[in-house]
């Protein structure tokens, strides 16, 4: 396949996606964006986030190829400010028993031994026993959205008939530009040469 239609193909896969829009839409309430190529002098604003940048990286082609080696750059950002704080589930006293017990483990004793102690120190807790340990984690929606997206946008190119992927190298950038979430990604596809296909295009 010439690569000028290869991606094309990566183009219309992404931008066609179903289960990227379902995804968009239940997340940021709109369909993503698909850029081939980009002038860094008027890059995409905020408003068309979620957006696919794809472009090409390189080739591998000649006469001893069986196949033609592609590379592509897709990169992906999305806008995300929401942030969650984790609800524990942990609560007092199996934050303790748990503390206990490992040590008792370091201590070498028996299982029956840590039993018994467990035992002990459990019938010891006052009030509510069930009470949970106040969360200490805050985690914003971007860095998991934005890994959620790459993987929908590779299923979908994936999905092209001929091609096989070969490697994908990821780079993440989920913090230095909140609220943007942004990952890069070289993609590295091998199109079988079919016969009377040109070995070099």
């Amino acid at each position: 396949m010439n690569i000028n239609t290869l991606l094309a193909s990566i183009r219309n896969a992404i931008a066609e996606d179903a289960a990227i829009k379902v995804w968009t839409n239940a997340t940021y309430d709109k369909d993503h964006k698909v850029y081939v190529g980009v002038d860094t002098r008027n890059p995409p604003s905020v408003s068309d986030c979620p957006v696919v940048v794809v472009a090409l990286a390189g080739k591998v082609d000649g006469e001893s190829q069986e196949a033609v080696i592609a590379r592509f750059a897709v990169m992906m950002e999305v806008i995300d400010e929401n942030m969650t704080e984790a609800v524990s589930t942990t609560t007092y006293k199996e934050s303790i028993l748990a503390l206990i017990t490992a040590e008792l483990g370091r201590e070498g004793k028996s299982t029956a031994e840590i039993d018994a102690a467990l035992a002990l120190i459990t019938d010891s807790f006052d009030d509510d026993p069930e009470a949970t340990i106040d969360s200490n984690i805050t985690e914003y929606s971007g860095i998991q959205n934005i890994e959620t997206f790459r993987q929908k946008v590779i299923a979908a190119i994936n999905g092209i008939s001929g091609i096989r992927i070969i490697t994908v190298e990821t780079d993440y950038e989920p913090i230095a530009f909140f609220p943007s979430a942004m990952c890069d990604m070289i993609i590295t596809i091998e199109d079988t040469i079919g016969f009377g296909d040109e070995a070099i295009e």
